[in-house]
This record gives structure tokens, sequence and C-alpha cells, in this order.
């Protein structure tokens, strides 16, 4: 009963989760505070246990929703367990970065790497986790590590859903372009129409 009343949080968490348009990476999650899924004003998710002090040994994790997290709790992703396993081994102060986001491929994880770097932001390490994505994401031609197709989405009344050649992903989005696709209207189960401007973050200027 307990595991079950805990699943149910992170349901109820994860079903308060947005996205907002990102320059030159697409998007990230709009920030959010819950019991169990915490996301800052910069788009990532909380690392529990992080010291992100002066003298701390810096680590960036890139990748999709594994990185990030999808469907746990915060103090239960991998980079939580990666925090603790190395302020354990290192003995200093740690800051392992959860750069991870819904649907990024090796590409936006590059990008988002490289604007760290201008911003002047030099991590210690720098490690990525792929492989899903970059597959799914392929083009015809069979080249992965493409940008997810946001520009044809089917949005069923009561949810947000994208579909891709591969089947349906839960996605929500607080306010990104979409062209919607149907095949009737809400009451028989179709999708809401017409498309809507991006959401412009403030302290994210556009390109």
């Amino acid at each position: 009963m307990a595991a079950e009343h805990a699943s149910r949080i992170v349901s109820d968490d994860l079903d308060r989760l947005t996205l907002d348009y990102w320059p030159y990476v697409g998007w990230r999650a709009h920030p959010l505070t819950s019991q169990t899924l915490n996301v800052g004003e910069d788009g990532n998710r909380v690392t529990p246990g992080a010291a992100c002090t002066g003298d701390a040994f810096d680590v960036f994790v890139f990748g999709g929703s594994v990185v990030f997290g999808y469907g746990i709790a915060d103090a239960e992703t991998i980079l939580a367990v990666l925090q603790r396993r190395l302020a354990e081994r290192l003995r200093r102060p740690v800051c392992v970065r959860n750069l991870g986001q819904f649907s990024w491929a090796s590409t936006e994880e590059t990008v988002a790497l490289l604007r760290e770097l201008q911003e002047g932001r030099v991590p210690d390490l720098a490690t990525f986790l792929n492989g899903f994505n970059d597959v799914n994401l392929r083009g015809d031609d069979g080249i992965g590590g493409r940008t997810a197709d946001w520009t044809t989405t089917a949005v069923p009344c009561g949810s947000a859903r994208r579909r891709t050649k591969d089947g349906w992903r839960r996605q929500k989005w607080r306010g990104a372009r979409i062209s919607i696709s149907s095949s009737g209207g809400c009451g028989s189960g179709g999708a809401r129409h017409g498309p809507r401007p991006f959401r412009h973050r403030p302290n994210a200027p556009f390109c």
C-alpha cells in the first residue's frame, strides 16, 4: 500500500510537468516544485545533495528521459546515485548537474554543452548517456541523432500526445507552436485544432 501511494505521488507530480521552448536546443522542462520532482529555473532537474560550491568537482550529464529520470523521484534518478557515490569516493564537494531532457538526442546534447561552455560553465567531467533516442529519431537515410519533429503533433482532448513512426509518446507542452492533425472533433476522440505561439522564457532570448 505504501509503495502504491508513493507511486501515485510520483505520477501526480509528473503529470504537472510541462515543457518550454528554449533557443538552440528546442525545449527544456518548465520550472516545477513538487514533492518528488523538482526542476530549477534553468529548466534542469534538481540533483539532491549536489554541493555546487566554488571548489566542487563539477559533473555535467547529458541525455534524454533516462537521464532526466522519467517516472521516478528525484532521489532515485541515476544522477542522484552518481552524486552520492562520487561524494563518498572523492570526499570533497561534488556537483552533479542533470542536463537530460525528454526526447533529446546527441544533437541537442552537444549544442547544450556548447552553450554551457560559451556561458563560462566548464565542468571537470562531461558525460553523455545515449542510445534509444538517437536510433528512434533516425531519418529514412538511417542517420541518427536527429532533432525530434514537433511540427506534426496530434493532441487528443484531455491530454497531449505526439505521434512518431514507432508509436505514441506522452508529452505536455506549455505554449509550443504545433500543427494539429485530426480525424475528428473532440467529441469523437479527435484533436483540438489551431497552433499556439511559442512561450518565450524571459531568461532565454531568441537566437
